[in-house]
């Protein structure tokens, strides 16, 4: 009896031990950066059938980040906070769902019941977030749109898993974090209408239609003013 009592205390710390390494065994993250492609047709013209309506689209994207930090909290092990190293600034193009450096991570298993992510957007001369897109003016040629964020910012956004409540990494599977900038939410509230009073400048020799901090100032503040709402985070 006396031997059975003394098994059943020694094999109990080693279950915790046991459950505590699981925990720190690393699950690999690969991250993709995406875009929602947007289209706005004047509703007005709509109705009236009119064969070449104003309209206009939002169909290429860029973004610049310089850093990652994961926040994530687990239901069972430690919290786990890092944030990334990275040997040079993540240009991805979101149309494409492609980028220069590949965005991976090996992070601790388990189920976390909280992800937070924050995305430095990277500094120098060239904007870090920026659009590219078409304006249909009736049955004129199209002219040019781009839309640019120029600004050094830390966005912060909380994580979804498609699947459930939490989000579940383990060692055994490659899970895919998808950053989705969606432009529509963007853009939904400006019409064709306000886009064709736009200001155009000259560009390379090309009439455009510039929106940034200088240019369509109000258009810009619009637009600027949802872009850290516009960001989602899935993981699947």
């Amino acid at each position: 009896m006396i031997a059975k009592r003394f098994f059943i205390i020694i094999a109990l710390p080693l279950l915790l031990v046991s459950c505590k390494d699981e925990l720190t065994l690393p699950a690999k993250v690969h991250f993709d950066f995406g875009m929602v492609i947007f289209q706005n047709e004047d509703p007005a013209q709509g109705q009236q059938k009119t064969n070449s309506p104003n309209r206009y689209s939002i169909e290429r994207g860029e973004l610049t980040i310089e850093a990652i930090e994961f926040d994530g909290r687990r239901n069972q092990g430690k919290d786990v906070y890092f944030k990334s190293n990275f040997s040079e600034k993540v240009v991805s193009q979101l149309h494409s769902q492609t980028s220069n450096v590949r965005v991976e991570f090996d992070i601790p298993q388990g189920e976390y019941n909280r992800v937070d992510l924050t995305l430095h957007l990277g500094a120098g001369a060239d904007a870090p977030f920026k659009l590219e897109g078409q304006f249909s003016y009736g049955q004129s040629a199209s002219i040019p749109i781009y839309f640019e964020y120029a600004y050094t910012d830390e966005i912060t956004i909380r994580g979804k898993s498609k699947h459930g409540a939490n989000i579940i990494l383990s060692r055994g599977n490659v899970t895919k974090a998808k950053v989705v900038v969606d432009t529509e939410f963007l853009f939904r509230f400006l019409n064709p209408g306000v886009i064709a009073s736009a200001v155009r400048v000259t560009q390379g020799g090309e009439e455009v239609i510039l929106i940034n901090q200088l240019n369509n100032v109000e258009i810009f503040n619009q637009v600027a003013s949802r872009f850290s709402s516009s960001i989602s985070v899935v993981f699947e």
